[in-house]
């Protein structure tokens, strides 16, 4: 893997120096006056989240958008735009599936600075110049390189959000099933892979020898596939929903209360809340919109099972509505 820089390298790590060049403002490869409205879509006025469709996860949680509001409240305030950076970005020469998204040939994928590229749009700011990075040439073809990339990068506008141990456990468990893939002994990352991995987030993070067994046991665990982070909901996409929902003939003008809440709340306060708006509205019926805040509710609802089970829930709120002579449908968001 070559990162075809102008200045020598100073380490024996080629995404150490992409990054660092990146960082210090020497990274040649610019897209320049790049169309951020690609990255985002449009709920409504000024109503703008990442497009999830193109937004290269490396982290365990979708985004922050109450971080986004306090700085774009921020930046109207101070009329200081300093603190904005150049997003970066992945070229895709070829089409590529990615956690689950397939992104076509001569394509951009947002691997950092998903936070600042929403403040700018928010802040009717819609070309910026963006660093890129060639999957091909920089990254080696390789998806591990794709979650290093954005877990050394790691900034976020002014106020840092530090990598955590789940991001770097995502990062090894692709390095492992790539090790899968190549047919090496054990289907483990190589000794110099494991020494690289190391340097880079021991100083920072704490890990160790001990922390890459724990990150392989978690690998078995999650039967050797990392999972896309789980989806975060504004209120202006619950909203969405909801509309979407009110507007089915099923639904519509049938006497239905429609709501959304997140399913960790659907046994108390949801369940509660849902009788007592149809009692304050007189109807007998709601449909009940619920999403995951956290991956094991993420996973029950993938897998049907445990706690977080959509049957078990749907007959759980089943037999409130018999006992307080009310009905209740469940829907489930997609998780990621």
């Amino acid at each position: 893997m070559s990162a075809n820089l102008k200045v020598v390298s100073t380490t024996t790590d080629p995404l150490e120096d992409i990054v660092s060049s990146i960082e210090n403002g020497s990274w040649q490869y610019v897209k320049k006056d790049f169309d951020l409205l690609q990255l985002v879509t449009c709920l409504g006025p000024n109503q703008y989240v990442i497009n999830d469709k193109v937004q290269l996860q490396c982290r365990d949680k979708s985004l922050d958008y109450v971080f986004v509001d306090r700085q774009v409240g921020k930046a109207k305030e101070s009329g200081d735009n300093s603190e904005l950076k150049m997003p970066v970005l992945v070229y895709f020469p070829d089409p590529i599936e990615y956690e689950g998204v397939q992104f076509s040939s001569n394509s951009y994928g947002l691997v950092d600075d998903a936070h600042g590229t929403l403040i700018k749009v928010r802040l009717d700011i819609f070309n910026y110049d963006c660093y890129y990075v060639n999957f091909d040439i920089h990254l080696d073809s390789k998806k591990s390189n794709i979650r290093a990339i954005g877990n050394m990068l790691n900034r976020q506008w002014a106020e840092k959000q530090g990598v955590t141990i789940d991001h770097l456990k995502n990062e090894y468990i692709a390095l492992i099933d790539e090790a899968i893939a190549d047919g090496l002994p054990d289907g483990l990352p190589t000794e110099e892979q494991n020494q690289q991995f190391l340097a880079r987030y021991t100083k920072t993070t704490g890990i160790s020898r001990a922390s890459l067994g724990q990150f392989k046991s978690s690998h078995k665990k999650l039967g050797g596939r990392s999972k896309r982070a789980i989806k975060k909901y504004t209120p202006e996409m619950l909203n969405a929903e909801l509309k979407t929902v009110s507007e089915l003939p099923e639904y519509k003008d049938q006497g239905y209360v429609i709501l959304y809440r997140s399913v960790g709340a659907y046994d108390g306060e949801a369940l509660g809340f849902a009788i007592k708006t149809m009692t304050k509205d007189k109807k007998k019926k709601t449909v009940m919109i619920l999403y995951a805040d956290s991956e094991t509710q993420a996973a029950g609802i993938e897998t049907d099972s445990g706690d977080w089970s959509p049957t078990r829930l749907q007959l759980i709120a089943t037999d409130w509505g018999k006992d307080n002579g009310k009905e209740f449908k469940l829907i489930f968001l997609d998780s990621r």
